[in-house]
């Protein structure tokens, strides 16, 4: 190969590394990112509690030894619930990883004028760093169109949102995401309407009447505490009154995430009956595990992820 040839092959492969990481630092929180804890609206670590007519869309999962109280009258729908096993063991592998991924992103810091108040701000899709996030008022996040619109939101300490709070999501496309990484416990007021998964070191409580409308909460090593609230991972859904269960809603539409297990088929809801305690897992489910638990071992040989402690 001639100098010139060798020179030029270099100059390309150095601008190819360069795209490549740029690439990997803008997607890295794009497409099913959640890994095998996509499927699942509420995880924990230390358990999850409930009181009144709350409604789940989507798994809910506690590890083994960890309790669940409050279910029913909470209900959990076109999903099922469990106490440990490999597909909670391999959904909380994925959810640390995420974490720490989420953590490390090159990030644009927030003005803290205000305390770290998000209400009244439109922000475009990025990378945001707070030391403690405020939500009064209404927070709006413009993806402007496009597809794989992100938003992530590195928090230090703590999130909490006033009473009546919003986040809503403008000029949506196909596969947006938003994802609030908290290093300390989230707080969502009365009332709030919020959007995103929080993955949130410690615990997470939703005060009465507060709804995820497109989103989990996943709990590193804390609990999820819940009052008549609504969680729901059908991201395109619209709520419909469930007869008979008072403030009780549940979703219909397609879900962003493509599930295809637990009453969810090639993205859209297939079932509308709650989820029970101790059910025989449905065929999905085994193929989820084994699917999960594989690349568990792979990701494990591969790499070092952040692990549950």
């Amino acid at each position: 190969m001639s100098p010139v040839a060798g020179a030029g092959m270099l100059l390309l492969q150095s601008i190819a590394l360069i795209a490549g990481t740029w690439n990997s630092a803008q997607g890295s929180t794009q497409g099913s990112t959640l890994g095998c804890a996509d499927s699942f609206a509420i995880l924990s670590s230390s358990g999850v509690s409930n009181k009144g007519w709350s409604n789940i869309y989507g798994n809910l999962g506690v590890k083994p030894g960890a309790a669940i109280t409050g279910f029913p009258p909470g209900v959990v729908f076109a999903g099922s619930i469990y106490f440990g096993g490999p597909v909670v063991r391999e959904a909380r592998l994925d959810a640390f990883a995420l974490y720490d991924r989420l953590m490390r992103l090159p990030s644009f810091p927030i003005a803290s004028a205000t305390e770290g108040n998000l209400g009244g701000l439109k922000l475009l899709p990025g990378v945001y760093s707070l030391d403690t996030a405020r939500l009064k008022g209404t927070l709006r996040l413009d993806a402007r169109g496009a597809d794989n619109g992100v938003f992530v939101f590195q928090i230090e300490t703590t999130l909490t949102t006033a009473p009546d709070a919003a986040v809503v999501l403008l000029n949506s496309g196909r596969g947006d995401a938003v994802y609030w990484q908290v290093g300390g416990s989230a707080k969502l007021g009365r009332g709030t309407s919020f959007y995103g998964n929080i993955l949130a070191h410690k615990d997470i409580a939703l005060d009465t009447g507060a709804r995820i409308r497109c989103g989990g909460a996943f709990t590193l090593t804390g609990a999820v505490t819940l009052d008549r609230n609504y969680i729901s991972i059908a991201c395109d859904g619209l709520e419909t009154p469930i007869p008979g269960s008072g403030a009780g809603f549940i979703p219909t539409g397609l879900n962003q995430s493509g599930l295809n297990q637990s009453g969810l088929n090639q993205g859209r809801a297939t079932s509308t009956e709650p989820g029970r305690v101790g059910s025989s897992p449905e065929p999905g489910t085994f193929w989820l595990a084994a699917a999960c638990l594989a690349a568990g071992i792979a990701v494990r040989f591969l790499h070092r992820p952040l692990r549950p402690r």
